[in-house]
C-alpha cells in the first residue's frame, strides 16, 4: 500500500499524462509516488471513494511498487496572501472593465446561442471579454493591482496571463457579488472552448457550494423543483427558455457543499439535464449518461426526487445539449424535452441499466416512452428541414400546427378506426399564432397539394334544452384532419426544394406568382432587393431608411467597377405597367407643371395608361421619360419651395433623439447625394436642417457633465 504523509500534494493529471483509469487529461489525479490514481470519472474496481471540492473521487491500485513521477513544486512563500473578499472586489473590476465584447466576442456567443438569444444572454448574464490593458488600468485605478495577483487575474509583473488575456469571462453571481469568474475560449483563435477557473481550490476560496445563476434557488416556487445542467453555457440556454436552472462547473461535479446548498434551499424535486451523444466504441453508454446516472444517483441517495431530461438526438449525428437546441429550434424546443424529463427509475429503464426486479409492465412502458421520443425527435428535426425550404411561407405555421396536433393525438390512442382526428380551427391557430379564417384557408390550400395532409368537414347533431323546456337539435360543424404515414416524414417531404402548385387569385381567377416565400422581382430590372424610406408627412424629412438584400441570384449585373449598366430602351418598352408609391414630392423649378392644363393623374403621351404619383408633378410615365418620347409641353409655372427650415424646438428633438455617429452618417449620405448632381430643393434643405441638428447635438454633448464610475 502506499504511503503518504499529509504535506505531499497529488499531481494532476494533463495532455501527455492522462489518467490511466478513464484515459482523461482533466480533473483527475495520481498520488506522489504514482501507485494511485485519483479517478473521478470510473468507480468500478475502485477501493475506496473519498470525496473531494470537485465531487467523489474513486481511488484506484496503479501498482504495488512505487514510480517516479514529476511533483508539483510547492507555491513561494512570497505570493500575496489571498483574501476572499479582496478576489470578489477584484472579480467585480472586472466585470465593468471588461464588458464591452468586440465583434469576434459577440460573433462566438451567436454561433452558440444564436443571433436572436446571444444579445439577451450577454446581457442578462454580463459575459466580458478580458481586454488587458483596460482590465490592468482599471485595477490601478481601484489600487487592486496586489489584490489581483493574490486571485491569479495578474501576473507578479503586473500583466494579465495568457490564459485570460483575449478570452470570455463568465461571471458567477452570488447575493449581488461575483463570487467566481470562469473563462472559456473562442472558436477559431484558441485551442479550447471549454470553461476554466481561475487558479486557487475551490475551498480555499469558499466557492465549493457555488453554483452558476445560484441566486436562482431563492425563486424555487411551491413545487420546489429546480433543473439542473454542467457548464454555464448549458444554465444560460435554460435559463433563456423560461426554466429556473442552476448549473455546476461541469458535467462530472457534484460537491457535497452543493447537496447542502439545495437542502437549504428548499428543493425537493431536481430535473437534471444531461447531453446527448453516441457512446464510444468500447462504452456502453453515452458519456453524457454515464456521468449524469452518477450524479442522479447520487442525488436520489441524498433524499431528492430525480427526473432526468435527455435532448433529441439521431444516431450519428452531433453531440445534442440545451444550447444547441436554443441556436436550432429555439426557446420552445428546451422547453418541451425539459419538460418531458421522466424519472430515474425509468430513465435507468430506457438507457438499459435495468433495475432490480422491474416488473414487465413497466419496462413495456419504457418502452413506448422511448418511441414517443423518438418520434418527438424526428420532429423537430423535420420541422427544421422544413422551416429551410424558401418556396413557400405563408402555411408552414399552419402545416406545423396540423402536424403536431395529429401526432399527439395519435400518441394518446384519440383516433378513429380510420385514421381522422377531431379538432377546430381555434385550436390550430392557437398552436399556429394565427387566425382562424388564415388556418382555414391555408388547410384549404394544403389540402390540394397531395402532400398527405387531408381535411375533411362533418355536420353533427347536438340536442339541447331551451329556455322553454323544449329539445332543440343543432348541427355543429366538425374539422377532421388526417395525415398519411408518420407525420414527421410529412414534414421531410415539404422541407428542402419542395415548391406547392400555383396557388389561384381569388379576386383575378390568375395563378400566383409565388407563394409568400420569395420576394417579386422588379419588373423593370429583375432584382429583389428593396429599401423603405420612412419620410416626415410634413416636411420629406428622413426619418428611417431600411436596405432589404434580395435573394441569392437575383442580384443585379454590374461592370469593371461595380456600376450597374443602364437597361437599353428595348426592354423597358415591354415592361408592363406598374404602379409605384413615392411619399412625397420631389419637385424642382424646372420640372414643375400646370396642373390645371395637364392630368396629374396618369401619364399624357396618347395612349398611355400608366398611373402616376401626384405628389411627383410629373406629365409621363417613367418609360416614356426614359424613352425621351415626350411632345410639347404647356410653358412652366414654378412652385414655391414646399421645404421650409426645421424650427428650433424640432431641431433640438432629432438632436436629443440622434447620436453624433447617426447624424454624420445622414449628413455624409446627403452630401453623396449632393455630389452625385441631385440638386434639388429637398436635399438642400435637409442637409441644412441635418447640419442645425448637428451643432445641437454638440451643444447638448458639451452641456452635460462628465461621468466617470468609481469603485
Amino acid at each position: 500500500m502506499s504511503t503518504m504523509t499529509n504535506t505531499e500534494r497529488w499531481v494532476r493529471v494533463k495532455p501527455g499524462n492522462p489518467c490511466q483509469i478513464c484515459k482523461h487529461d482533466g480533473f483527475c489525479e495520481v498520488s506522489p509516488d504514482g501507485a494511485i490514481a485519483g479517478c473521478m470519472r470510473v468507480s468500478d474496481g475502485a477501493f475506496r471513494t473519498v470525496s473531494s471540492a470537485l465531487g467523489d473521487k474513486y481511488l484506484h491500485r496503479l501498482t504495488d511498487e512505487p514510480r517516479e513521477i514529476p511533483v508539483a513544486r510547492p507555491k513561494p512563500s512570497a505570493a500575496p496572501v489571498r483574501d476572499v473578499m479582496a478576489d470578489r472586489a477584484v472579480f467585480g473590476i472586472m466585470v465593468r472593465a471588461c464588458a464591452a465584447l468586440p465583434e469576434v466576442a459577440t460573433n462566438e456567443l451567436a454561433r452558440r446561442f444564436g443571433p436572436l438569444s446571444a444579445p439577451q444572454i450577454i446581457k442578462r448574464f454580463g459575459i466580458g471579454y478580458c481586454d488587458g490593458p483596460a482590465l490592468v488600468q482599471a485595477l490601478d485605478a481601484a489600487g487592486r493591482r496586489q489584490d489581483a495577483i493574490a486571485a491569479g487575474v495578474l501576473r507578479r509583473d503586473g500583466s494579465v496571463p495568457r490564459s485570460l488575456l483575449g478570452h470570455l469571462l463568465i461571471p458567477h453571481f452570488r447575493d449581488g457579488l461575483v463570487h467566481d469568474i470562469r473563462i472559456a475560449g473562442i472558436k477559431g483563435i484558441h485551442e479550447s472552448t471549454k470553461e476554466i477557473s481561475l487558479p486557487g481550490g475551490y475551498a480555499d476560496r469558499e466557492i465549493a457550494d457555488l453554483f452558476h445563476n445560484h441566486d436562482a434557488l431563492k425563486d424555487i416556487g411551491e413545487d420546489d423543483t429546480i433543473h439542473i445542467c454542467g457548464g454555464a453555457y448549458k444554465t444560460m440556454a435554460l435559463a433563456q427558455a423560461g426554466l429556473l436552472v442552476v448549473g455546476l462547473r461541469g458535467e462530472a461535479e457534484l460537491s457535497q457543499g452543493h447537496i447542502d446548498a439545495l437542502h437549504a434551499a428548499g428543493v425537493r424535486t431536481i430535473i437534471l439535464h444531461i447531453d446527448a451523444e453516441d457512446p464510444k466504441e468500447d462504452q456502453p453508454l453515452s458519456a453524457g449518461r454515464r456521468l449524469g446516472l452518477t450524479k442522479a444517483e447520487r442525488l436520489a441517495a441524498a433524499g431528492f426526487v430525480v427526473r432526468v431530461a435527455e435532448p433529441p438526438h439521431e444516431p450519428g449525428t452531433a453531440k445534442v445539449d440545451g444550447d444547441s437546441l436554443l441556436r436550432d429550434l429555439g426557446p420552445r424546443a428546451v422547453r418541451d424535452y425539459a419538460y418531458s424529463a421522466i424519472a430515474l427509475d425509468a430513465w435507468r429503464v430506457v438507457i438499459g441499466v435495468e433495475s432490480p426486479g422491474a416488473p414487465p409492465e413497466i419496462v413495456g412502458r419504457m418502452e413506448r416512452i422511448e418511441q414517443e421520443n423518438r418520434n418527438l425527435r424526428a420532429l423537430q428535426v423535420a420541422s427544421a428541414h422544413l422551416d429551410r425550404n424558401k418556396n413557400f411561407k405563408a402555411q408552414k405555421p399552419t402545416i406545423k400546427a396540423v402536424v403536431y396536433e395529429y401526432a399527439s393525438k395519435l400518441s394518446r390512442n384519440e383516433i378513429d378506426a380510420d385514421g381522422w382526428i377531431r379538432t377546430s380551427r381555434p385550436a390550430l391557430a392557437a398552436l399556429s399564432g394565427g387566425s382562424p379564417d388564415a388556418v382555414g384557408d391555408h388547410l384549404e390550400e394544403v389540402s390540394q397539394w397531395g402532400v398527405g395532409i387531408h381535411k375533411d368537414v362533418r355536420y353533427e347533431e347536438h340536442r339541447r334544452v331551451d329556455d322553454d323546456g323544449q329539445v332543440a337539435v343543432e348541427r355543429r360543424r366538425v374539422l377532421l384532419l388526417k395525415v398519411d404515414g408518420r407525420p414527421a416524414e410529412v414534414l421531410m417531404a415539404l422541407g428542402g426544394d419542395y415548391a406547392p402548385p400555383r396557388a389561384i387569385n381569388k379576386a383575378t381567377g390568375k395563378e400566383k406568382e409565388t407563394w409568400g416565400g420569395k420576394r417579386e422581382p422588379c419588373p423593370r430590372c429583375g432584382s429583389t432587393r428593396t429599401r423603405t424610406v420612412t419620410y416626415c408627412g410634413d416636411c420629406d424629412l428622413i426619418l428611417k431608411e431600411t436596405q432589404h438584400d434580395g435573394e441569392p441570384g437575383n442580384e443585379l449585373p454590374t461592370d469593371e467597377v461595380g456600376n450597374v449598366p443602364p437597361t437599353p430602351i428595348e426592354e423597358l418598352a415591354a415592361v408592363p405597367p406598374t404602379y409605384p408609391y413615392v411619399p412625397l414630392a420631389n419637385v424642382r423649378e424646372d420640372e414643375a407643371e400646370d396642373l390645371d392644363t395637364w392630368d396629374p393623374n396618369f401619364c399624357n403621351h396618347p395612349g398611355c395608361t400608366q398611373r402616376l404619383n401626384p405628389a411627383l408633378g410629373k406629365r409621363f410615365c417613367w418609360q416614356h421619360r426614359e424613352a425621351g418620347i415626350e411632345p410639347e409641353a404647356p410653358p412652366l409655372k414654378p412652385l414655391a419651395n414646399p421645404f421650409p427650415p426645421l424650427d428650433d424646438d424640432m431641431v433640438r428633438e432629432f438632436a436629443g433623439r440622434n447620436s453624433l455617429a447617426v447624424i454624420d452618417e445622414r449628413l455624409a449620405g446627403l452630401r453623396e447625394r449632393w455630389a452625385a448632381g441631385e440638386d434639388t430643393d429637398q436635399v438642400r434643405a435637409t442637409l441644412a436642417d441635418w447640419r442645425a441638428i448637428r451643432a445641437a447635438r454638440v451643444a447638448l454633448d458639451a452641456a452635460r457633465p462628465a461621468t466617470i464610475g468609481a469603485d
